[in-house]
């Protein structure tokens, strides 16, 4: 077990946001790839090719903000952290996925299209040239409640016959919602709890939903390690949210690093340093050759 906090310095932050300008990114993007079929939908990941060389490993980025999935959701990760262009640097094959959205799904059904994804990812292994079994995961807000998910409780989802399991070997979070019965403080409901489940639940129905789609409420021993940021200024996801998640997975004896933002907020101006302290941890976790 690895509990740290850390606080950012805003003059390392501005040179890493530079880093990348934008006509040097180190990656080719293949947009709207629809690996699967979802009840007539298509769900669609986003590939971010290294332009140097491949390190043989992969990372999916699930696209979520407020359980919805535009275009935006994806683009917002370069735009605000470098993300992309951070992890493909280092060697990454990057599968971004948007898992839908809560007009359309559950947030069970969302989750499930994220381990859909993984599922998708771990069988095209050989043709992409990656390892099945050294795959991480990252997501923030939404999308990070969505990846926790669906790494606390992997489990096979049918694409192919001899598919392997949806297990994840890393996963990374930023500020992710982790108990919908806790939200904040002790046995209270979050709020918009009921755009998350299907329509017409009892109190009871709606309780017991909440309590499935809680990741700090899921945890099994096949839980991969995790790191994790939060500020403890956001407004939008208590900090609570990810202090709960920490506890329960030392608990379960899971390996976690848990950072806090001094003064951050629901996203904040220099997340690209964080977003490269991730990649660094990642690189351990999974064993990055490059």
């Amino acid at each position: 077990m690895i509990l740290k906090f850390m606080l950012s310095l805003g003059f390392i932050i501005l040179s890493t946001q530079v880093a990348f300008g934008a006509d040097e990114k180190p990656y080719q993007q293949e947009t709207d790839v629809v690996i699967a079929d979802i009840g007539g939908l298509g769900l669609p990941v986003d590939i971010f090719r290294p332009t140097e060389e491949q390190n043989g490993l992969a990372i999916i980025v699930v696209a979520s903000g407020g359980w919805n999935s535009d275009r935006s959701m994806l683009d917002g990760y370069e735009r605000a952290a470098n993300l992309y262009s951070i992890l493909c640097s280092r060697g990454y094959l990057v599968f971004a996925v948007r898992p839908g959205s809560k007009s359309n799904f559950t947030g069970l059904e969302m989750v499930e299209n994220v381990k859909t994804t993984i599922g998708y990812v771990k069988s095209s292994a050989a043709s992409y040239g990656i390892d099945p079994e050294r795959l991480g995961i990252i997501g923030w807000s939404a999308g990070a409640h969505l990846a926790s998910m669906a790494s606390v409780a992997p489990d096979s989802v049918s694409i192919e016959p001899a598919q392997p399991t949806t297990k994840i070997a890393a996963a990374g979070l930023f500020f992710p919602p982790t108990s919908f019965l806790d939200w904040g403080a002790e046995g209270q409901l979050y709020p918009d709890i009921d755009s998350l489940v299907p329509s017409g639940l009892s109190d009871a129905e709606i309780t017991a939903k909440a309590r499935e789609l809680s990741p700090a409420l899921n945890i099994t021993g096949d839980a991969p390690p995790f790191i994790i940021w939060h500020g403890d200024a956001d407004r939008i996801v208590p900090i609570q949210q990810s202090e709960f998640f920490v506890l329960k997975l030392i608990e379960a004896g899971i390996d976690v690093e848990f950072h806090i933002e001094e003064g951050g907020g629901h996203v904040w101006q220099g997340i690209s340093e964080e977003a490269s302290l991730m990649a660094d941890w990642f690189d351990r976790k999974l064993g990055n050759p490059n």
